[in-house]
């Protein structure tokens, strides 16, 4: 069977992505037992067969890795980098790894079978590191997203961390990315759940809860998408009322939905501030075979 190669440029860079090479397969061996798995080789290059930097390479890396993991919904570790100069000869390693999930597949915007999504992306991550404010938001976002996309601890537990990441990105929108409110507009909005309305309307993402999560849509009383993602998470984090001091009442809410109305959220919020204007697969429709379709702001 021929071995499947993907081209995806990267700022000034070309990437080539392939099966990996025999020398490969053998370094699991060499090093010894690992929760990783080598599963493909590449190689980067200057566009034109120019020569470069170290330090640019290193930003090319760092982008690219950053790229893969927000599409693989993990960590996508690189590691074992060899650069030659020249000549061919072995010029420059880059040591250790980068930041690296165990192998699982975990849901996500991105779909497989499409790898030119993942252009524009890195397209959007070069700009957004560009600006170091944004950078700093962007990389957080991209932590809690990775860090929440996973039910190892439990799905409430994850639509608590998505919630993190959903409030910086919401005070992010309104406050620096729109100048919609000033910093102390922002903090006189009542509610997380306003705050996170009004950034999904300055996205231009709907509001409304998503069609294919019947069960949050089925509990009356959340007004919206947003209601439902922060109501879900204070259930879970304030166990009293914030006025009365009362206990709340037991309530068995659909965990499952709502965190992955969470994780549609927030890779909406972050697709959108990267300037993505593609197709994406929607998560929220649990149901549908084939979940392929354009982003919402185009």
């Amino acid at each position: 069977m021929q071995a499947k190669v993907v081209n995806l440029p990267c700022g000034q860079f070309d990437v080539t992505v392939k099966d990996p090479t025999e020398i490969h397969f053998r370094v699991p061996t060499t090093l010894g037992l690992s929760p990783h798995t080598l599963s493909n080789s590449g190689t980067i290059t200057k566009r034109n067969g120019q020569v470069f930097s170290s330090e640019a390479v290193c930003i090319a890396l760092d982008i690219l890795h950053d790229a893969l993991s927000f599409a693989a919904g993990r960590w996508v570790g690189i590691t074992l980098v060899e650069a030659s100069d020249i000549s061919g000869a072995s010029a420059w390693f880059r040591w250790g790894t980068t930041r690296m999930s165990g192998a699982s597949t975990q849901d996500n915007w991105h779909d497989p079978r499409h790898p030119e999504w993942l252009v524009p992306l890195c397209d959007g991550l070069l700009r957004a590191r560009s600006v170091e404010e944004t950078w700093e938001v962007i990389r957080t976002a991209l932590y809690w997203y990775v860090r929440s996309n996973t039910r190892g601890a439990g799905i409430d537990s994850s639509l608590i961390l998505s919630q993190c990441a959903l409030e910086l990105l919401s005070w992010f929108v309104i406050v620096k990315r729109t100048g919609a409110l000033s910093e102390e507009g922002y903090g006189q909005l009542n509610n997380a759940s306003e705050k996170l309305r009004l950034t999904l309307t300055l996205l231009g993402i709907s509001r409304q809860i998503p069609a294919g999560l019947k069960k949050v849509g089925a509990v009356k009383e959340w007004k919206d998408v947003a209601d439902a993602v922060v109501q879900g998470r204070n259930y879970r984090v304030h166990p009293t009322q914030s006025r009365s001091g009362k206990r709340r009442a037991l309530r068995e809410y659909p965990w499952y939905e709502l965190w992955a109305a969470a994780q549609w959220l927030l890779e909406l919020v972050i697709l959108r501030l990267l300037g993505y204007t593609g197709n994406y697969r929607n998560r929220t429709e649990l149901k549908k075979f084939d979940r392929v379709e354009p982003v919402p702001w185009t």
